[in-house]
């Protein structure tokens, strides 16, 4: 085979129905490429390196956020560019840099080729492009993980409810003060995903990464920080606090769950840095 032009990536686990793109779509629109289809975890990424090496540009990924993740980690800091087909519970950074949600226009866009530069974020060793944390969401995307359930919003809305009333902030320091918060967030986009605003300045190409913290507060408040979240208006909250960075250190976290792009993922450390790689990712949007 001729090296290909154009590579997909699908999930065929991740969403269903009218989220799912279909290969005829993709052949349809681009009859005049060489196109290859990777389908199967194993393997994947291998794959996706040999194309990089070959010289191979153009990256599609029709999958949810931690398919996103995944091929965007490889191809950060390449020129390559990534094109995405929502297709998840959450797309997060699909709907922050407004991607059609429906696959057929999300084919349309990446076919017309516009590409913004973004930047994104390291936490430790991990990559981020949308949001990673600690505290409460990082609970609830372990539960999440580790739950026997399909994937979807209404599983991960059941486990914030189960959490959220008995919840124990997570304690830090942070230059030497021990402090204690509900969640921290680390942003380089501003939504979890579902439209859930967490970091509402946030902005993905502006060379820095935003840090919103939810202080201990009244679990009563719980109606008016969800309306605030979905509202983007988290700014109003008063347990809220914000500020922008581009390296950040805390140390003596009292809980080693975190979250990558709403992935659970465990620190071998009890100490976090988060730092931005400057316009180091090239995505194919409107």
């Amino acid at each position: 085979m001729n090296k290909p032009t154009i590579v997909f990536i699908l999930n065929p686990v991740a969403g269903g129905g009218a989220k799912r793109v279909s290969k005829r779509a993709i052949l349809k629109k681009w009859e005049d490429h060489e196109v290859v289809f990777l389908e199967n975890l194993e393997g994947r990424n291998e794959q996706v390196k040999k194309y990089l090496a070959e010289g191979v540009q153009d990256f599609v990924v029709a999958g949810g956020d931690g398919t996103v993740n995944d091929i965007a980690s490889l191809l950060t800091g390449t020129a390559a560019r990534l094109g995405i087909v929502p297709s998840g519970s959450g797309n997060g950074l699909a709907r922050d840099l407004g991607l059609p949600l429906q696959p057929e226009r999300a084919l349309e866009v990446i076919r017309k080729g516009k590409v913004r530069t973004i930047d994104v974020g390291l936490l430790n060793n991990k990559l981020f492009f949308c949001t990673a944390g600690i505290g409460f969401d990082a609970l609830c995307a372990y539960d999440f993980a580790k739950g026997e359930h399909s994937r979807g919003l209404w599983n991960y809305v059941k486990i914030i409810f189960r959490n959220y009333f008995s919840y124990q902030p997570v304690s830090l320091e942070k230059e030497g003060q021990r402090l204690e918060f509900f969640s921290v967030t680390f942003a380089n986009a501003g939504q979890f995903g579902n439209d859930a605003y967490i970091a509402p300045e946030a902005t993905p190409d502006d060379g820095y990464l935003d840090c919103a913290m939810i202080l201990p507060h009244p679990r009563s408040r719980f109606a008016a920080l969800g309306w605030r979240l979905i509202r983007k208006k988290l700014g109003t909250f008063p347990y809220f606090r914000t500020y922008r960075f581009k390296e950040c250190v805390f140390t003596g976290i009292s809980d080693n769950r975190i979250h990558i792009d709403g992935e659970s993922h465990t620190l071998d450390t009890s100490t976090v840095e988060v730092k931005i790689l400057e316009k180091a990712l090239h995505v194919i949007t409107v």
